[in-house]
């Protein structure tokens, strides 16, 4: 009898064991939000290797939920809902469990993790070196199949001073001139304003666009011209 009773306090002690474990185990909150499909590198769009840049400024790596991610088309917003996982120099793993292709959103980027040390009167926003990869856009608005993808690239020098390579037969063609930026509080997210050398036509590099840094060093540009919206996903 002593024996059973032995037996009997050892599995109570497990099962106790086993429950306060579980209690312990916190599930990753459920998040929505809208991303935009953007290229993991500077090479162009037949490159398979594709990740989201979220509407809070994160870059996430869908690995599971979203089949044939990869071939999805640079570009393309989707809203979606994600549980996170790893976080690999800055690009953070997610799990999706629900997503759809978003073509009526405006996706704004709106970052919710803030430097709030920056000081905006002493901070400068330099742009130098080559950033390359592409400019997208969509031929037709209620199709994502339609989204166009170009490749491109911007080189930066000291002290103002830009030159593009430009998309034959395409937007934008090549040029060069200066530019001026202007931000808030916060030097990664303002405004870029192009002025060619040559010309003031629309067809160039010219006029403003918002831009925004990510922390992987991805450069985004963001324009309407002549009724299409265009998107620049430009790497260093």
């Amino acid at each position: 009898m002593k024996n059973v009773s032995i037996v009997v306090f050892v599995i109570l002690i497990a099962l106790m064991a086993q429950s306060c474990s579980k209690e312990n185990q916190v599930t990753p909150a459920s998040q929505n939000t809208l991303g935009q499909v953007v290229p993991a590198s500077s090479t162009n769009s037949t490159v398979s290797d594709n990740l989201l840049l979220l509407k809070d400024g994160r870059m996430a790596k869908p690995v599971s939920g979203i089949p044939n991610f990869n071939k999805m088309p640079v570009g393309n917003t989707l809203s979606l809902s994600f549980t996170t996982g790893t976080d690999n120099n800055g690009v953070i793993d997610i799990h999706v469990t629900k997503f759809e292709t978003a073509l009526d959103s405006v996706f704004v980027l709106k970052p919710a993790n803030l430097d709030a040390d920056t000081d905006p009167d002493t901070a400068t926003f330099k742009l130098r070196g080559v950033y390359a990869g592409v400019v997208s856009y969509m031929a037709d608005s209620t199709d994502v199949s339609s989204i166009v993808n170009k490749n491109t690239s911007i080189s930066f020098s000291s002290p103002n001073n830009y030159s593009c390579t430009g998309v034959t037969n395409g937007y934008p063609a090549s040029g060069s001139g200066t530019f001026v930026s202007s931000h808030g509080t916060f030097v990664w997210m303002g405004v870029i304003s192009f002025t060619n050398s040559n010309t003031n036509s629309s067809s160039v590099l010219n006029g403003s666009f918002r831009y925004f840094v990510t922390n992987t060093d991805l450069l985004c540009l963001y324009a309407t011209r002549n009724g299409i919206s265009y998107s620049f996903y430009l790497r260093k």
